[in-house]
């Protein structure tokens, strides 16, 4: 849950990709090519510090704190898109040829304590909670979708201002047809794939 709470903490509102092409000090500061999922993992590292009045593991043990921090990075981690396609095959793969209805357990109960199996899960559902705005009530998926596109729009703007190479499916988003395009395409490939 934690990696959920935190997995864009202090997000500028651009990618990693813009980061990097504009070098950004975060760009230097922070590992290629997730740069920001790299920078929120450090905030958060900043606020579970041991002595903060914001660490909530204050009553765990030091390998307890060890694993948990372990996870809370493999969620904020999962986040990054350039995993999108590994995770989806990793989902399909574990769910074998179960029906949609029968994935209540895709993961199969003699490896529960398997730790990898457990990491794997823990980063699917924190990708797919990242993705999860499209999967609410209409009225709440158009207000997730309209944020992204318009962030995508800007970031877009400042890159033709900036002379920088252009994300191409940021392109025109200002544009209701470029815009309903966009969001049908997220749905169809980057989606329904996951959910």
């Amino acid at each position: 849950v934690v990696s959920v709470l935190v997995h864009d903490l202090d997000h500028p509102g651009v990618n990693s990709d813009f980061l990097i092409k504009s070098a950004s000090p975060m760009a230097l500061e922070y590992p290629t090519p997730n740069v920001l999922e790299h920078m929120h993992w450090a905030r958060t590292q900043g606020l579970l510090q041991e002595g903060s009045s914001t660490d909530i593991l204050v009553n765990v043990t030091a390998g307890e704190r060890e694993e948990i921090m372990e996870c809370i990075f493999q969620g904020i981690m999962a986040t990054d898109m350039q995993n999108h396609k590994t995770l989806v095959q990793d989902l399909q793969q574990r769910a074998g040829k179960k029906q949609a209805g029968d994935l209540a357990e895709p993961f199969d109960p003699a490896v529960r304590d398997d730790r990898l199996a457990r990491l794997a899960l823990l980063r699917i559902v924190v990708h797919a909670s990242d993705l999860s705005g499209q999967c609410m009530t209409p009225e709440v998926a158009y207000t997730f979708g309209r944020g992204v596109l318009e962030e995508f729009y800007h970031q877009s703007e400042k890159e033709r201002g900036e002379k920088l190479p252009e994300s191409v499916f940021m392109k025109h988003l200002d544009n209701p047809l470029s815009q309903a395009k966009a969001q049908l395409g997220f749905l169809h490939y980057v989606v329904v794939p996951l959910w």
